[in-house]
């Protein structure tokens, strides 16, 4: 008897298949906790993630805005399924998410924010629409302000603008 085949499924099928988010938030919890373990910072290996996975993502997506806020508001709904709201001042983008799905719950142990990844996704994701001219300006992630798993009421993204 031959061995099953494996369904064949490409990024741009899952992109379309809207994953369930609580597996990746349950997996992100445990994320954390094993890259704490090895010592290696938790931090930066989750932005490192989040970098990765936007490359990835803009090879099969980008968003249809061209204004820098409605690119992020729609990065968050297409990617997270968030409704978010963006505040501009200045030089500085502070987007806060009150349903943040990779932080619905306080952790225990956990004291790192898992929209660490979502941070620097979307920070990796408008320099990928600047490098492909779709943007005149990019986001810098200076990292999570608030965060449902470290017990806020809501997750808080803050980003610099950068024009080069």
């Amino acid at each position: 008897m031959p061995a099953p085949q494996a369904n064949a499924t490409s990024r741009a099928e899952l992109f379309r298949s809207q994953a369930p988010f609580n597996q990746i938030r349950n997996a992100v919890y445990h994320l954390i906790q094993f890259i704490q373990e090895q010592q290696i910072d938790a931090v930066e290996g989750l932005r490192r993630m989040g970098r990765d996975i936007a490359r990835t993502f803009a090879r099969y997506w980008t968003p249809e805005a061209n204004d820098l806020t409605d690119v992020v508001a729609e990065i968050y709904r297409t990617v997270t399924g968030s409704k978010v709201k963006a505040e501009v001042t200045g030089d500085t983008v502070r987007v806060v998410d009150k349903k943040c799905r990779l932080c619905k719950y306080q952790q225990e142990g956990v004291d790192v924010a898992g929209c660490e990844i979502i941070a620097s996704l979307v920070a990796e994701f408008t320099a990928q629409c600047q490098a492909q001219g779709l943007l005149s300006k990019r986001l810098e992630s200076l990292g999570v302000e608030e965060s449902r798993t470290r017990g806020d009421r809501q997750c808080v993204h803050i980003y610099r603008v950068l024009t080069e």
